[in-house]
């Protein structure tokens, strides 16, 4: 009989721990890409959008974090020419409201973080200032597309 007795009480146990990790974090986030405009492609060419999330549900002490990555090594252009890294995207950020921003610099492989939001804050915000290298000798005048997948986790 004790035997019994011990297994019922180990799986009373796991059931408590489950119901208790069934919360669900929730947040609404506003993301807006960078476009890059060229007049000079000696020059580099930047601009700045806003990095935001509101609404936040997240249990004690958890933060929002919102990370990027590039879909592909290269800008994609359909008249073809010098390839252009994602690498020669990066950005600093400024002006912080309930988080921190984080510069950095684009890369396919990895997610790079942007934001992190302070503990138990329920909205944030960051100006992410947008820099794309000078281009080289033989990048075609066309668009040229860059895809980016952003990660939103709940730590």
């Amino acid at each position: 009989m004790r035997v019994a007795t011990y297994i019922l009480v180990a799986a009373a146990v796991l059931v408590s721990l489950a119901v208790v990790e069934t919360r669900a974090d929730s947040v609404q986030v506003d993301i807006v890409g960078p476009t890059f405009n060229y007049t000079d492609l000696a020059s580099t060419s930047s601009c700045t959008t806003t990095l935001a999330f509101r609404n936040a549900d997240l249990g004690p002490g958890r933060r929002v974090r919102i990370s990027v990555r590039a879909a592909a090594i290269n800008f994609s252009c359909a008249n073809g020419g010098v390839n252009v890294p994602c690498s020669n995207v990066s950005w600093t950020t400024s002006g912080a409201v309930n988080c921190s921003g984080s510069s950095g610099t684009m890369d396919s492989l990895s997610y790079i973080t942007v934001l992190t939001g302070n503990a138990d804050a329920t909205s944030g915000s960051v100006d992410v200032n947008w820099n794309l290298d000078p281009l080289t000798a033989g990048v075609v005048a066309y668009s040229h597309t860059l895809s980016f997948t952003y990660l939103v986790e709940i730590i």
